[in-house]
């Protein structure tokens, strides 16, 4: 089947160069949208490196506009048929659930949009400037007014980094939008490098109108975050980590899907990437009476976080963050050189939060080992699961 390409797409194109005085069609285009310097839910206590809590200055994000539905006319049967598609101006007004199974992004697609610090500008990370997407101003051939017009925004972090795949620009419908973590399915040939999985962020703002000014987003987390602890309690001894491993097979990919009510991310269980995470650059000292966060750095002031695609669907506890879970300790301690500490197929003994950054405890006190999970966002401590004592005895 062949698709041709939208008239009101060609129009809004052609705006975006040069105006024509006096034009008073459907595609005539007004001021430029703006939007408000985003806001990140949850992430409290969050690594700024890694899960963030707010957008440092240059972040950049991409966004999909939507607002006139489109009918579409197929002439002819077959390999031979045709379709075109045409605006339907008339229901520019329409709520999003009355009106996403037709939309196409009309208004912007893959916009990049950079925050500078202060507000938000069309600019992408090279710092090149792109024309303002607009809102529809006068019609005449229309029945509705676009004053009254009702705006969909979609907004992604990060832009242009692989993480996301977005509906064809010309495709009809409730759009549906892939996620993919940074690495290749099956198992990996290298250690797994956790600083290099960016924060996944998406944020929606349906029936906008003009009269409402500009757009706020509101950017919610898609990943989960695991970090490691040392607390050392005891008085005299320090505990030197020589090394600190987390290895398994985690979830790789989804799809948000918009057409429910709300949207929804499906995470496919089926495809995975498997290998181990290295999470300490080098030997790491945590003296008597004191606590440090594994892989503490000057890069990473809160220790390194491993960000994990959760999945819920058809999971049990111990697989929500993935399945065959290790982690590995080797270290030194009152005298015992280079030992190795392993915990298996752990779970943090409740439903992960996207956006949470969960805190593994390892506490040395005395001659025992206790590890315990926290979530940063609610400060509570639980074990490592509801049949685990918490104490493991150094031999």
């Amino acid at each position: 089947m062949k698709f041709r390409t939208p008239a009101f797409l060609l129009l809004a194109l052609l705006s975006a160069g040069c105006s024509q005085s006096g034009s008073d069609t459907p595609d005539e285009l007004g001021a430029p949208i703006e939007f408000a310097a985003p806001i990140v839910v949850g992430a409290a206590e969050a690594s700024r490196a890694q899960m963030l809590d707010a957008l440092p200055e240059g972040e950049v994000f991409g966004v999909l506009g939507y607002c006139v539905p489109v009918t579409t006319l197929t002439e002819g049967e077959g390999d031979d048929a045709v379709s075109s598609t045409s605006p339907a101006y008339s229901a520019g007004a329409s709520a999003w659930a009355d009106k996403k199974a037709s939309v196409m992004a009309d208004v912007m697609y893959a916009q990049p949009i950079k925050f500078d610090g202060t507000k938000c500008v069309y600019r992408n990370a090279d710092d090149t400037y792109y024309e303002p997407a607009r809102w529809y101003t006068s019609t005449t051939t229309a029945p509705t007014d676009p004053a009254t017009y009702r705006y969909t925004f979609i907004a992604y972090h990060p832009y242009g980094e692989g993480y996301f795949t977005l509906p064809a620009e010309d495709a009809v419908g409730a759009p549906q939008i892939g996620f993919t973590m940074p690495f290749e399915s099956g198992i990996a040939a290298a250690p797994l490098d956790p600083t290099t999985v960016r924060d996944a962020m998406m944020a929606t703002v349906t029936d906008h109108m003009r009269a409402h000014g500009t757009v706020a987003l509101r950017f919610t987390h898609m990943l989960c975050g695991l970090r490691f602890q040392v607390n050392n309690y005891n008085t005299s001894d320090p505990v030197t980590i020589h090394s600190a491993t987390l290895e398994g097979s985690f979830y790789r990919s989804g799809t948000v899907d918009y057409a429910p009510d709300a949207p929804t991310l499906t995470v496919d269980p089926a495809d995975t990437y498997t290998g181990t995470f290295t999470l300490t650059p080098g030997e790491q000292t945590v003296a008597a009476n004191s606590s440090a966060l594994i892989g503490l750095s000057d890069t990473q002031p809160r220790g390194t976080a491993v960000l994990l695609l959760p999945e819920f669907e058809g999971a049990s506890e111990g697989t929500y963050l993935g399945q065959g879970k290790r982690l590995t300790i080797v270290y030194s301690f009152q005298g015992e050189e280079n030992q190795t500490w392993t915990l298996d197929n752990f779970t943090i003994g409740r439903r992960p939060v996207q956006g949470n950054l969960y805190t593994v405890n390892l506490s040395f006190i005395g001659r025992q080992l206790t590890v315990t999970f926290n979530s940063a966002a609610d400060g509570d401590t639980w074990a490592v699961d509801p049949d685990y004592d918490g104490d493991i005895t150094i031999n």
